[in-house]
């Protein structure tokens, strides 16, 4: 139930994904045992499976930490309640996003949502601000740290139960081996947010691409001959 990160896109991709991953290795400390979580399993997220594959071999051992993902289902809720949850809180925050920046409403206009699978028509606030202001005004981490810090009540082997997210991981923390992600390999993981693409190089080694043509500098010796070589891009 802890909140490790908050951030805002305009859309799905691989790279907010990453970002937001990025951010959560380096948010807290993480203890020297096998680490179950679960991802989303929509297609923005597909590429942390290679993250993941690199990041085991590098800080694994036996015994002690191993990162062990199990996404979810594409477009199945019931994988992810916890998540779903979240979400719904998460919308009634956003009413006082609109509460905090509404000298800066520009204008209202038609849009829709999805409610239950079915199509409903909203009213849409469009506001002048840009997301690296939004981020840098704190008012993201205001939320998170009101979430973190309040009881969170629920249902546990058919008994209600309750805990403040903020203490419950203190306490797990205090009493664990724990280590911190390196900062220079999480950054290097931004590869993974790049767009893969076919293309192919050809026997002359050049790659055509978005109408202009590449020479391959690295590697080159590993193609030519009499035809040209599938590759993926990035």
């Amino acid at each position: 139930r802890y909140m490790f990160v908050l951030d805002a896109f305009f859309n799905e991709s691989s790279d907010s994904a990453l970002r937001l991953f990025r951010n959560f290795l380096l948010s807290v400390e993480f203890p020297r045992q096998t680490v179950k979580f679960r991802p989303d399993g929509s297609g923005g997220f597909e590429n942390l499976k290679r993250v993941i594959k690199e990041l085991n071999p590098r800080y694994s051992t036996p015994g002690g930490f191993f990162m062990e993902p199990n996404f979810a289902r594409p477009g199945k809720a019931t994988d992810k309640p916890h998540l779903e949850s979240s979400h719904r809180a998460l919308h009634n925050f956003e009413a006082r996003v609109l509460e905090r920046y509404k000298d800066r409403i520009v204008e209202y206009v038609p849009g829709f949502s999805f409610k239950n699978g079915k199509k409903e028509a909203v009213t849409v606030a469009r506001v002048d601000i840009g997301l690296e202001q939004l981020r840098s005004d704190g008012f993201f981490d205001v939320y998170r740290t009101e979430r973190n810090r309040c009881a969170h009540h629920f249902s546990e082997e058919g008994h209600t139960v309750s805990w403040v997210p903020e203490k419950k991981l203190r306490d797990f923390l205090e009493n664990a081996d724990t280590f911190l992600f390196d900062p220079k390999t999480v950054g290097g993981l931004e590869k993974y947010g790049y767009k893969k693409v076919d293309a192919t190089v050809s026997k002359n080694r050049t790659i055509v691409f978005g109408k202009r043509e590449y020479y391959v500098a690295s590697g080159a010796e590993n193609f030519g001959g009499v035809k040209g070589v599938p590759v993926s891009i990035s």
